[in-house]
């Protein structure tokens, strides 16, 4: 802009010259006051023209500091464009990475949720299986009452056999002790009958004691059976056992009261006959 300005004026200065020259030539007056006239008019058109120069270049730094401004803003916004464009795709990746992981999560969260039923599952099947142990443990808890009751009873029985067995033990040796007594009595008294009174002893004698002696036999047996019964309720606790030793205490049972009843017998006949004799 200077230098446009520079070429006018140099340029209006050539002009100013030129018409000079051309008046100093000129010998008429009214020729040189007419270019004089000329000249002071184009001196202020060259003034106005400066002015008006000045006057644009004036409103042309102003839109010059405008257009550096607005250059200065369209960067800026270039700037804050290209900055907004990478924000841009790193918020589209990280949603595209969010969405990934979003889905990756409700994967996870059906496999949770699916190991979450097996195993409610598995323990519905472990609480069942439990309850079944559970009854099975108390059902094996009354069958042991149960045959501890038993053997209990069987022991009761074989305590009153032993007992039996020991009432019967003492009279054969009481019997034995009155037969001898007997043979004293009758060695002693010398009476006529002596023989038939021996003969009637010595045939009590053979009809009672083969019986007492068959009976402690048997009773000994009862015995020994009562006692291998109660070892094999002891160690065992299957229910065929169990019934089996059920059917044996019922024979047993049985037993016993007959092998009760036969020494309360003898023991009357052997105190009859000690009263006889």
């Amino acid at each position: 802009m200077e230098e446009e300005m520079e070429s006018y004026n140099h340029h209006r200065k050539s002009l100013y010259l030129d018409k000079a020259t051309h008046v100093k030539k000129c010998s008429s007056g009214i020729v040189l006051r007419a270019k004089i006239a000329e000249l002071n008019k184009i001196k202020e058109d060259i003034k106005q023209a400066k002015e008006d120069a000045i006057d644009s270049w004036s409103d042309c730094r102003h839109l010059i500091h405008v257009l550096k401004k607005l250059e200065m803003d369209v960067e800026s916004a270039n700037k804050r464009s290209a900055k907004s464009s990478t924000v841009v795709s790193e918020l589209e990746y990280q949603l595209a990475a969010t969405k990934l992981s979003i889905k990756s999560k409700r994967e996870e969260e059906l496999n949770v949720t699916k190991m979450i039923n097996e195993i409610n599952d598995d323990l519905e099947e472990t609480q069942e299986e439990m309850e079944e142990i559970i009854l099975e443990r108390d059902e094996n808890r009354r069958e042991r009452e149960e045959l501890k009751q038993m053997l209990k009873i069987r022991m009761q029985t074989l305590d009153t056999l032993q007992l039996t067995h020991r009432a019967l033990r003492l009279e054969v040796e009481y019997f034995g002790a009155s037969a001898a007594k007997a043979l004293q009595n009758i060695a002693k008294t010398k009476i006529c009958n002596t023989g038939k009174a021996g003969l009637y002893f010595e045939k009590i004698s053979r009809a009672s004691s083969p019986d007492i002696i068959s009976k402690e036999h048997k009773m000994e047996d009862e015995i020994t059976r009562a006692k291998s019964s109660a070892q094999a309720n002891e160690d065992s606790d299957d229910v065929n056992a169990r019934s089996k030793l059920v059917n044996d205490e019922d024979k047993k049972r049985e037993s016993g009261d007959v092998a009760s009843s036969k020494p309360s017998t003898d023991r009357n006949i052997n105190f009859t006959g000690a009263t006889v004799l």
